[in-house]
């Protein structure tokens, strides 16, 4: 294994880990579209609010998802806090809907990864981007692997074509033999005892 890829698995497991353990928390936050109420309360750490964000994603509807996004960048535009854009990033990262956009994901990581309010935040931040990017080079695997099926595939495909049509040659083949020893058999005179014609 490669060291690129060890510290991909590591990291993976890392936070695997994490939401696993947050998972059984009680849910510090509502996902934005979902929010009816405002209660104020402390601000949860941006790496428990990323995690759980992370954790919700998971089996929700395009729709579900898309909806979200639109409502985490409206609280954004009104709260640019660092819970506030890695719960965006992390939707718009690892959702599926058509507002999920990896390359914004990116962008919005990169910036808190670079100027995050806290180090938690950072380094959350990074995580979450060597994800994206394993998550990237599995799909481009995946893309190669599909192609190499189809050339396989399309390769056998063609070698069961010339398999047919040799036996089918093979097939005339015999026929012309079978058919060529019958007229030489009958070219030949018959040899009378005595040897005349």
């Amino acid at each position: 294994m490669r060291p690129r890829g060890l510290l991909t698995s590591v990291l993976l497991a890392v936070v695997a880990m994490a939401v696993t353990a947050c998972s059984q928390l009680p849910m510090l936050w509502a996902p934005a579209a979902e929010q009816s109420v405002t209660v104020e309360r402390p601000a949860p750490p941006a790496d428990h609010v990323a995690l759980q964000q992370y954790d919700w994603i998971k089996g929700k509807s395009a729709e579900q998802l898309s909806s979200e996004v639109r409502a985490l960048s409206e609280g954004v535009a009104l709260q640019p806090g660092a819970p506030q854009r890695l719960r965006l990033a992390v939707t718009l990262g690892f959702g599926q809907c058509p507002e999920c956009e990896v390359e914004r994901a990116e962008a919005l990581l990169r910036q808190i990864e670079a100027e995050g309010e806290t180090e938690s935040s950072r380094a959350l931040a990074g995580i979450f981007l060597q994800l994206l990017e394993a998550q990237a080079q599995i799909a481009a695997q995946r893309q190669e692997l599909l192609q190499a099926r189809q050339r396989i595939e399309t390769t056998q495909q063609q070698r069961r074509s010339l398999q047919h049509d040799l036996a089918a040659l093979q097939q005339k083949l015999d026929a012309l033999t079978s058919i060529e020893e019958s007229l030489h058999q009958r070219e030949q005179p018959e040899v009378i005892e005595d040897g005349r014609p």
